[in-house]
């Protein structure tokens, strides 16, 4: 079982460490996992999408139909059966701002959504894949995995907003694995 993150980029922007290079090589990655993990930037890169376009949708009925078509796009051209978890996108509607994760696969979509704080932070992809894949290994199905891994998540990034915890220090997790047993 293979997940592959492909750590490039976010909020429309790439890291620092970004090349082409790097880009044709997580393509190249991406191709074989039976997961891959992107946020929104990062699926963009993957797809040769334009993030900023893409985005400009996200109080639009269709936002997330669109993301589910990039990355059914995407597992048509991998080479394994594939699952594509989109984290991290940010969605508004009747003027409530969500976090929406989002699960594509050749058999069906599925997604949760939470109450977005106004802030992100880094490491919080990581977790939702790392707790993701454990429970995966575990048979769990994916909108129950999803479920359990934002309720994990949820309350130390309320937590971390609250605390105006910087970006970059992520958020305080550690108290809350007790919710993935």
């Amino acid at each position: 079982f293979y997940l592959a993150d492909p750590v490039m980029g976010d909020n429309g922007k790439q890291y620092q460490m970004f090349s082409d290079e790097l880009l044709h090589g997580m393509k190249k990655l991406t191709l074989r996992a039976d997961v891959i993990t992107p946020n929104l930037t990062e699926l963009c890169l993957l797809a040769d999408e334009n993030y900023d376009v893409l985005v400009s949708h996200n109080d639009s009925s269709d936002y997330l139909g669109r993301i589910q078509s990039i990355c059914e796009e995407l597992i048509a051209k991998a080479s394994v059966p594939q699952t594509v978890i989109v984290t991290g996108i940010i969605t508004e509607e009747n003027n409530e701002m969500s976090v929406t994760n989002l699960a594509v696969s050749k058999e069906e979509c599925k997604s949760v959504k939470t109450l977005y704080t106004g802030m992100s932070f880094s490491g919080t992809g990581d977790l939702f894949a790392s707790a993701m894949f454990g429970y995966w290994i575990k048979g769990v199905s994916i909108q129950e995995a999803m479920d359990k891994t934002s309720y994990f998540l949820q309350d130390a990034i309320r937590e971390a907003t609250i605390e105006n915890i910087p970006r970059n220090q992520g958020i305080p997790f550690e108290k809350y694995l007790s919710r993935l047993l």
